[in-house]
């Protein structure tokens, strides 16, 4: 489920003409794809972090060490949520990105050390 999600988004950013550099499918990073795209002030580094769902959920949560990599970079970081992963169809899947520093989002205090950022994504 996770390598399809990962997969797809990455197709979709290079049909916006980036250049994916790295797919990290099961490695501990805090982000999923790495991929340089054409911005307004020349190339951008994103990090892409992807969020699959078997039904149509439209929240996603991210771990401690994305939130803490999404805070320290909010500008190049994107959350992209895939959801309908039931469905073998991609055309049905409901795909949304944003990019953190613009998502609205609660931070979640699981303990007094841990935080974790619960992003609502609006259709």
């Amino acid at each position: 489920m996770e390598e399809a999600s990962v997969n797809y988004v990455a197709g979709l950013y290079e049909a916006k003409g980036c250049k994916i550099l790295e797919k990290n499918i099961g490695v501990g990073k805090p982000y999923d794809i790495l991929a340089e795209c054409p911005g307004v002030s020349g190339v951008e580094r994103l990090f892409i972090e992807v969020k699959s769902h078997l039904a149509q959920v439209l929240v996603a949560e991210l771990t401690e060490p994305e939130t803490e990599f999404a805070e320290a970079n909010p500008r190049n970081y994107v959350v992209c949520n895939v959801a309908g992963l039931a469905d073998k169809e991609p055309e049905s899947w409901t795909t949304l990105c944003g990019i953190y520093a613009d998502l609205p989002k609660t931070i979640i205090k699981a303990t007094r050390e841990e935080r974790r950022a619960r992003i609502i994504f609006k259709p």
